[in-house]
């Protein structure tokens, strides 16, 4: 998922989720794979371990 949606599912904002997906993906807790579109940024997908 997205840190948008999963900042919109526990009520934080983006900037708050990718934070905390961010420090999970540092111990290992968690992935993240970056998923291009045809236009714009590619968008950061994080995943469970």
């Amino acid at each position: 998922m997205a840190a948008e949606e999963i900042g919109e599912q526990m009520g934080a904002s983006r900037t708050t989720a990718r934070r905390y997906l961010e420090d999970l993906v540092s111990i290992g807790e968690g992935q993240a794979d970056l998923e291009y579109g045809i236009v714009g940024r590619p968008v950061r997908k994080y995943r469970l371990c």
